[in-house]
């Protein structure tokens, strides 16, 4: 077996490692974004408390993508940016 497709469990790539030694670990996609996702919320609640944002921030920052977007999350997305807050770059970062 040349390549292994996990989540980032430790028990997963422990087991790979010893059974699959010669194999490349590849992380699926959906777990990698899903930390990403987690990340940016974490840096969005807190700065939530100490700033009023936008009301469609919060959504906004858990899209991936800039084409998902509404035109509220747009402009919510771009007052965040205008306020140089860490959310903005977080999301863009993603």
């Amino acid at each position: 077996m040349v390549e292994v497709v996990s989540d980032m469990s430790g028990a997963f790539i422990s087991g790979i490692k010893t059974h699959f030694v010669n194999s490349n670990i590849t992380v699926d996609r959906f777990h990698v974004v899903q930390l990403f996702s987690k990340a940016v919320d974490e840096v969005r609640r807190k700065e939530a408390k100490e700033v009023r944002m936008p009301r469609a921030a919060r959504w906004a920052t858990l899209k991936a993508a800039e084409s998902d977007l509404t035109e509220k999350q747009l402009d919510a997305l771009a007052e965040l940016e205008a306020m140089d807050l860490h959310t903005a770059e977080a999301w863009r970062i993603c």
